[in-house]
């Protein structure tokens, strides 16, 4: 395949439009501010979270399985090591989606969780091309 097909082109030297690093800003209702970044060549390939708050300091590190809440002192969440595929979240999904399928889940779903931030990411996109704010609207339920 790497001699006879799209896969073996240099990625520099082809028509491979795809965003290499992006950042996004949202704002969600209540005036709550957030900011995606995304860069595809770094040292560490991992996914990182901050999320900062009126009374302290979140931090995640998916190669570390910990979190980190900081309020004055530190203190370590440890979590199992997780399964492969985005950290078993592709697991999850499709366990969410048989059991949605057969009637079993109470709550919103990991699949319609996940739909929605897949229309985040979609909306992101669209406004890099456009080169304009996307607003997106929840539908009431």
């Amino acid at each position: 395949a790497l001699t006879s097909s799209p896969y073996g082109r240099c990625v520099f030297k082809c028509d491979n439009d795809v965003v290499d690093h992006q950042v996004v800003n949202l704002e969600f209702e209540d005036d709550i501010t957030a900011t995606f970044t995304m860069i595809a060549f770094t040292y560490e390939t991992t996914r990182k979270i901050r999320i900062f708050g009126t009374k302290g300091e979140l931090t995640g590190d998916m190669t570390k399985n910990h979190i980190d809440y900081l309020t004055g002192t530190l203190k370590t969440i440890s979590l199992k090591q997780a399964d492969a595929g985005h950290s078993g979240g592709d697991h999850k999904l499709i366990e969410h989606f048989i059991k949605s399928i057969q009637g079993n889940l109470d709550s919103k779903s990991s699949a319609e969780k996940s739909l929605e931030s897949h229309l985040i990411a979609f909306a992101a996109e669209e406004s890099r091309l456009k080169e304009q704010t996307i607003f997106l609207v929840k539908k009431e339920e």
